[in-house]
């Protein structure tokens, strides 16, 4: 009688099963219904302690389909960082500004964003050396360089 080798891994758990093929099958098949089978890595045979990214199963004990890349569409007009960038050009910086300040010039210019976004795009264009930040009475201001 031929014995039969599997292997199967479950996260840490690894299960190591050797015998007559009717009695590994069995033992897979119990272990199957008490376990989810995604992420389960499964290898039957004599390379059962040779595991590699294609002998996972999933679901049906077909292999995972490989992840789809997200496409990412881009909804709006112009960043934030170039609306910022396009200010620096209108000489709005001559004078310091503060980030409140700059939300609000670009809201009149009828291209709202949130605070959080404009006060990563000002930083941005610090960091570039397009703008220059001064701390005044405890606020950060930002002024051509």
């Amino acid at each position: 009688m031929t014995n039969t080798k599997a292997s199967l891994a479950y996260g840490d758990f690894k299960l190591d099963l050797e015998g007559p093929e009717d009695f590994v099958t069995a033992q897979l098949a119990e272990w199957r219904a008490q376990m989810p089978l995604r992420g389960i890595g499964l290898k039957i045979g004599a390379d059962a302690d040779k595991q590699s990214a294609n002998d996972r199963i999933d679901g049906e004990g077909t292999a995972p389909a490989e992840k789809k890349q997200r496409k990412v569409v881009k909804t709006g007009g112009p960043s934030c960082g170039s609306r910022i960038r396009t200010l620096i050009e209108e000489s709005f910086f001559t004078t310091p500004k503060t980030a409140g300040q700059i939300g609000d010039r670009l809201r009149e210019k009828a291209t709202p964003y949130e605070r959080k976004n404009i006060a990563a795009a000002v930083i941005h264009t610090v960091q570039a050396g397009q703008l220059r930040r001064v701390k005044a009475d405890g606020v950060w201001t930002y002024v051509n360089p």
